[in-house]
C-alpha cells in the first residue's frame, strides 16, 4: 500500500518506504520543471526567490502532505535526545559548517579541471554572478541561499527520506545489527539522492558540484547518524551555504584585505590547513559529544511505538 490506513493507532515514526520512493519520483521532475521557469525571469533576486518557493514546495509541502495523510509524526526527526543535546555536538556542527566549503571548492575545481572546463568563460560567469549577488541585500542572500535550503532540504533528505529507509520492515525480532544496516542504507541512499537533486539545479557548475554535493550529503548524514536528530545537520547546512555564498558576496572586500582568491583555482595552502584543522575539531566535537556508540535510542527511532500500536508492517 502506498499509504497505510489512517486508523486510530497513534502517529507513525516514518512514512512507508514505498510512499517515500513515490514522493521522490514525483518531486524530481517537478523540481526540474519549476526551476526551469527561472530562465524567463529578469534579475538574480527573482530567480533566487523562485528557487526558495520551489524548495519549500518540493521539500516541505509535498512531504508534509504525505506525512499528514499517513499520520507520520515528523517532530520525532527533530527530537533532541541525550546525544544531540551536548554543547559539543552543536560546536562541532558549527565548525564543520564553517569549514567544509573549502574541500567543497577544491572538489569542484578538481572535477572542472578533469573535464577540461573553459576556465576563462567560467571565471567571467562567476564574476558576473558575484556582481549580481552584491546588488541584493545580504539579509535576502542569507535567507534565500542559506536558511531556506538548509531547513527544507534537511527536513526532506535527513528527515522524511532517511526515516522511511531506517524504519522499513522492522519488527519485534529486529536485532541491533538490522538497525545498524538500515541506518547505513539511509546514510548512503540519502547522500546519493541529495547529490542527484543538486545536479538538476540551474547552476553553471551543476555537473562539477555533483561530487562535492554528494560528499556534503555524506557529511550531513554522518551528523544525522551520530545525533539521531535533523537539527544539528540543519545548522551545519545553513552555515556551509552561508559561508560559501558570503565569501563570494564580499569577494571585493576580501581582495582589498589581501584575502582575495580566484574562484577557478585551488585555494592557498594556509586556507587548506586552517580548514583541515577546523574540520578535525568539528568531527572530534561531534564524535565526543555523541559518545563512542552512535546508535540512537529506540524511542527516538520509534521502534517501541511500532510494536505497541500494532502498526508494524510485518503484521
Amino acid at each position: 500500500m502506498l499509504f497505510r490506513s489512517r486508523r486510530a493507532t497513534g502517529p507513525r515514526p516514518a512514512p512507508s518506504l514505498i510512499a517515500a520512493v513515490v514522493t521522490v519520483a514525483v518531486i524530481f521532475p517537478l523540481f526540474f520543471l519549476l526551476q526551469g521557469i527561472g530562465q524567463f525571469l529578469t534579475g538574480l533576486l527573482p530567480r533566487l526567490q523562485l528557487g526558495s518557493v520551489v524548495t519549500v514546495l518540493a521539500f516541505g509541502l509535498i512531504p508534509t502532505l504525505v506525512c499528514w495523510f499517513a499520520r507520520v509524526d515528523a517532530s520525532r526527526w527533530y527530537a533532541l535526545g541525550a546525544k544531540a543535546r551536548s554543547p559539543l555536538v552543536w560546536l562541532g556542527a558549527a565548525a564543520l559548517g564553517l569549514s567544509l566549503w573549502v574541500p567543497d571548492h577544491e572538489l569542484i575545481v578538481a572535477v572542472a579541471r578533469f573535464r577540461g572546463v573553459d576556465f576563462a568563460g567560467l571565471l567571467e560567469r562567476l564574476t558576473s554572478y558575484a556582481g549580481d549577488l552584491r546588488q541584493i541585500p545580504v539579509g535576502w542572500i542569507v535567507a534565500l541561499i542559506a536558511v531556506v535550503p538548509a531547513v527544507f532540504e534537511e527536513y526532506f533528505f535527513r528527515g522524511f527520506l532517511w526515516s522511511a529507509i531506517e524504519h522499513r520492515e522492522h519488527g519485534p525480532g529486529s536485532s541491533a545489527a538490522d538497525s545498524r544496516d538500515r541506518t547505513w542504507n539511509a546514510w548512503w541512499v540519502t547522500s546519493l539522492v541529495f547529490g542527484a537533486f543538486h545536479l538538476i539545479m540551474p547552476n553553471p557548475l551543476a555537473l562539477e558540484r555533483l561530487v562535492a554535493t554528494t560528499a556534503m550529503g555524506f557529511a550531513l548524514g554522518w551528523v544525522r547518524r551520530r545525533t539521531g536528530s535533523v537539527l544539528p545537520g540543519t545548522l551545519l547546512h545553513a552555515l556551509h551555504n552561508a559561508s560559501a555564498t558570503l565569501i563570494s558576496y564580499y569577494s571585493t572586500r576580501l581582495a582589498g584585505a589581501g584575502l582575495g582568491q580566484d574562484p577557478t583555482t585551488h585555494l592557498p595552502t594556509t586556507w587548506l590547513i586552517a580548514s583541515a584543522v577546523l574540520i578535525c575539531v568539528g568531527l572530534l566535537c561531534v564524535a565526543k559529544g555523541t559518545g563512542r556508540d552512535s546508535a540512537v535510542d529506540s524511542n527516538l527511532l520509534g521502534l517501541d511505538d511500532a510494536v505497541d500500536t500494532g502498526d508494524n508492517p510485518r503484521r
